[in-house]
């Protein structure tokens, strides 16, 4: 379902749809700065004005491959707000390990509820019906699918 969704999302707008696919077995995919990582390569491939900073955030860091958490929340926050809009989507929460989820929820949720323009900054984060994601989200809009 959320290929089919990131397809339509890509179609109506492929400047500002950006995704990224958890996946359990993958310790690369199911991380934050693996999320992190992703998601700032992908903007930055669609918004080339982002590569000044993140260049300059590179050489000062002194890190060839963004290897620290806390440059990643502070690169990705920066991005998404500097970006004109943005949709998220992010599939397969359930599939991270429980401090993982919350790095992951906790940063996004954060950075859209503190959007200064409503709608500019939308997430959408499939996952199976979990009580830690659904606490993480329960200032959310949640869309359940049953049998």
């Amino acid at each position: 379902m959320a290929s089919l969704i990131i397809e339509e999302s890509l179609k109506l707008d492929q400047k500002s749809t950006v995704f990224f696919y958890c996946k359990y077995q993958d310790d690369r995919k199911k991380t934050f700065l693996g999320v992190a990582r992703s998601l700032l390569s992908q903007l930055l491939n669609k918004h080339e004005d982002l590569l000044p900073y993140l260049y300059d955030q590179c050489i000062t860091s002194g890190q060839v491959f963004l290897v620290s958490s806390q440059l990643a929340t502070e690169l990705l926050k920066t991005c998404l707000e500097t970006v004109p809009k943005a949709s998220i989507i992010i599939d397969g929460i359930d599939e991270c390990d429980f401090s993982e989820r919350k790095a992951i929820l906790s940063f996004f949720t954060s950075v859209i509820e503190r959007s200064m323009v409503p709608g500019e900054l939308r997430g959408l984060f499939v996952s199976q019906d979990e009580n830690d994601i659904r606490r993480l989200l329960r200032t959310a809009s949640v869309l359940r699918l049953t049998d």
